[in-house]
């Protein structure tokens, strides 16, 4: 379960300097979910639609079009389950894979160290996930939990 690993580009999150950080419980069961590439050879949607050479085609089609790789979705599973995870869902038409395990199963998968950040749970360091895998995974979604909106203060009635 060792070698090289890929940084997935972006995934660091950053914390406020005052923020301290406490361990989870290494049993603590988290969910997270996993976003892959699109099919290699997919079409480029977004070039065709600014291009105006878009030809309107079925939910069905733009899902088959759009989808996961079945060879992609297989490694992933493989993946998680090498590294304790349980694949709960698997969605090819939206290219998520749903996983759960223990704090430590996910430090132990994507390279990160999980933890309490005040009143919300966080990682530290970039997302990693084995080199065959680059390019493949995108993004791990659920495991920062920070709120992202906030309210305007315009907004907020009294």
């Amino acid at each position: 379960m060792t070698g090289a690993r890929a940084e997935i580009p972006g995934s660091a999150p950053l914390h406020s300097g005052d923020t301290q950080k406490s361990a989870l419980a290494s049993n603590e069961l988290l969910t997270a979910t996993i976003l892959l590439r699109r099919s290699p050879g997919s079409p480029d949607i977004g070039e065709q639609l600014f291009s105006g050479n878009f030809e309107p085609i079925s939910r069905d089609a733009a899902a088959a079009q759009l989808a996961a790789d079945p060879q992609d979705i297989e490694a992933v599973e493989s993946f998680a389950r090498q590294y304790g995870l349980t694949v709960t869902s698997v969605n090819p038409a939206s290219r998520t894979i749903k996983v759960e395990g223990t704090a430590t199963d996910f430090d132990r998968a994507f390279g990160i160290h999980l933890g309490s950040f005040g009143n919300y749970v966080s990682y530290s360091g970039p997302i990693t996930v084995p080199e065959s895998l680059a390019g493949v995974v995108v993004a791990v979604l659920g495991l920062d939990n920070r709120p992202v909106a906030r309210p305007r203060a315009d907004q907020v009635s009294a």
